[in-house]
């Protein structure tokens, strides 16, 4: 068992250091810190981010053909930090993008097992079977890999006229912009659906002159249920104690075919048909597991 905690300080985030201040005026009508250029992208420091993680571990060395391993994590991660190309939203309050952050998943279970069957020569039963019969029953090994994981976190968003005036633009109209919904109520549903991941009737569009009221990361994504497996034969070509030696795989990576929902439409002004709908499999999104569809994978190894 082992706790790990990580704290962020003084990290980096980028904000508009020519943005105006929010309010519902137009952003021409505005005093800006430089009103001869655009939108300025500034790169400061001073954002911060809290991980704690606690992990149980339990192992089975191999022994007697046997080796098992089950890892359980449950963690944390809160920070207003953002990817270098991301701005907060309102660039004079940075404290407002604290939320979850999006690649760390609360809970996560992986298990590794590799089992010898205990038949053919050097196993429990059938050691000393002949050649032939060893060469059909005997040296085979069964390997699997699972993963089971909560889904990550995901922000809301809308696409709407700038509301607070503080998008660059050189008329007087409000460009559209994409930003986070006022939260009217809890989004994340009891059974979620494929066609209906969150309550997308749980945001709103903010009021002129204010950014909305939803969190970063407020909904819960799907999870990953995924199983690798794998048959092994590793055997000798005749009855020769330096006969050369013939391996032989075949492995199969979501070998149950279970579906691995990527990530759902996040953007509530969308059609009311794609809005909070999954419309691709795959896992969610930066995900590392080979999440598609089944695939099988046949091997020879020759070793001499």
């Amino acid at each position: 068992m082992s706790y790990v905690a990580t704290l962020g300080r003084e990290m980096w985030y980028t904000r508009d250091a020519n943005a105006p201040q929010p309010d519902n005026r137009l952003y021409i009508e505005k005093p800006r810190p430089f009103p001869q250029y655009p939108d300025i992208s500034y790169v400061d420091n001073g954002a911060s981010h809290d991980y704690h993680a606690l992990t149980i571990e339990a192992e089975r060395r191999m022994a007697g053909g046997l080796f098992w391993q089950a890892t359980y994590t449950t963690a944390r991660d809160l920070g207003n930090t953002q990817e270098w190309s991301d701005r907060i939203e309102n660039p004079f309050d940075l404290e407002r993008e604290r939320g979850n952050d999006s690649a760390v998943p609360r809970h996560r279970v992986t298990t590794a097992l590799m089992y010898d069957l205990p038949f053919g020569r050097g196993r429990k039963w059938l050691s000393s079977a002949p050649w032939l019969l060893d060469l059909a029953v005997g040296g085979w090994q069964v390997s699997s890999v699972g993963y089971l994981q909560s889904g990550v976190y995901l922000t809301p968003t809308v696409s709407i006229p700038d509301p607070t005036g503080t998008r660059f633009t050189s008329t007087g109209n409000r460009p559209t912009v994409t930003l986070r919904p006022d939260q009217l109520s809890n989004p994340n549903l009891s059974d979620p659906t494929i066609t209906q991941w969150y309550d997308v009737n749980a945001y709103g569009t903010p009021a002129i002159g204010l950014f909305g009221t939803t969190k970063r990361g407020s909904v819960e994504g799907p999870g990953l249920n995924l199983w690798h497996f794998g048959m092994h034969k590793k055997f000798r070509l005749t009855n020769q104690a330096n006969s050369p030696m013939l391996r032989i795989e075949l492995t199969s990576t979501n070998i149950f075919n279970h579906p691995q929902y990527a990530n759902p439409n996040m953007n509530v002004t969308s059609t009311n048909v794609s809005r909070g709908r999954i419309s691709a499999i795959g896992g969610p999104s930066g995900s590392i597991q080979q999440a598609g569809m089944r695939s099988m994978r046949l091997g020879f190894r020759l070793e001499w």
